[in-house]
Formats: C-alpha cells, structure tokens, sequence
C-alpha cells in the first residue's frame, strides 16, 4: 500500500485492503481513555463500522515519527 502524507510517499506491505472510505467528521468520536494509553498517540479518534469500532490515524504525528525512525 502506498501512503501519500504531502509530498511524501511511504510503501507498506499489507495482507488486505477492504476498501477505502470517506467518513464525515460527525460520526469520528473521541480515542476512548483505554486506546488512548496504548495506541492514542497515533489516533485521532474512532468510529463505528459495520459493527465494530475502527480507529483514524494521526496522520501528522504518524509521518512525524516515521521521518524520525529512518534518520
């Protein structure tokens, strides 16, 4: 998979893509407070899909720390 972040592109193996969707901005609610303490730091908040609750990543802070980990 290739992830655009402005002018950068970085490339990830995956085993599968579903597909990809637009979610309006007023069905993203809060990282609850058990996500926050292991992941949050790379999410922004979460959602519910298709019965389960999917995660929107930190973009900003996602390639902030993907640039500090090649150096």
């Amino acid at each position: 998979m290739i992830v655009t972040g402005g002018k950068e592109r970085w490339v990830f193996f995956v085993d599968e893509v579903d597909r990809v969707r637009r979610i309006p901005y007023s069905e993203i609610i809060a990282t609850p407070a058990t996500v926050a303490r292991a992941a949050g730091r790379y999410t922004k908040g979460t959602w519910n899909w298709e019965g389960k609750t999917a995660g929107l990543l930190d973009d900003v802070r996602l390639f902030d720390t993907l640039r500090e980990r090649i150096r």
